[in-house]
């Protein structure tokens, strides 16, 4: 049960808040719902209170204890074995965003990111689904450590950068004081500096 106020996670959508459990009437069929609001999508979700298919899907968001633990285990965390069939890629990955486990969605970024690599070398480019099931990935992992450390969307990096237990990635993926940082996605500077740790060398551009 989840109590209004409360910031969730709900499948695809990333973060939440509660902003009402009320009555509400939808094609005359009276129901309680959960009033989603998602800020960044502009959004508002209705979620019937008793339907566990859905409500399953809201995830209580980490504290900020354990997001700092979930970050440090990145190098840990493997990759999957890259499927070459689109389709059955494709299926995999939306079951993973759908499932929300983080650390498969983790897997799926260095999954994805890894084939981003191989591809850069040959000036290739990974296909759309592929990349927008990357970014989907992203924002909901990125998403949720600004939501609970209070901070800003664009403010993730430079909480990453000045937490350096986090990251133990090389020395030129950091800027040097007095320079702006540039990144062009912010958790993929986190994947390009545990990519290193993993022992991964790359040509992708990670600024």
């Amino acid at each position: 049960m989840f109590n209004v106020g409360e910031k969730v996670l709900y499948g695809t959508n990333g973060i939440c808040i509660i902003s009402d459990l009320k009555e509400q009437n939808f094609s005359g069929v009276k129901n309680t719902y959960y009033v989603l609001e998602n800020s960044g999508l502009q959004q508002t979700i209705f979620i019937p209170a008793d339907n566990t298919a859905l409500t399953s899907k809201m995830r209580a968001v980490l504290s900020g204890e354990e997001i700092l633990e979930f970050i440090r285990t990145f190098p840990e965390i493997q990759p999957f074995e890259w499927k070459e069939e689109s389709r059955k890629r494709n299926e995999f990955f939306k079951q993973i965003l759908s499932d929300g486990d983080r650390k498969n969605l983790v897997r799926m970024i260095k999954t994805i990111y890894r084939k981003k690599t191989e591809q850069n070398k040959s000036k290739k480019k990974i296909n759309i689904s592929d990349e927008t099931s990357f970014k989907r990935a992203e924002t909901i992992i990125y998403s949720e450590i600004a939501a609970v450390r209070n901070i800003d969307y664009e403010a993730v990096v430079p909480f990453i950068s000045e937490t350096r237990s986090l990251c133990h990635g090389p020395s030129e993926l950091k800027p040097k004081k007095g320079e702006p940082i540039k990144i062009r996605s912010p958790l993929l500077f986190i994947i390009c500096s545990f990519y290193s740790v993993l022992g991964f060398t790359s040509k992708y551009p990670c600024g």
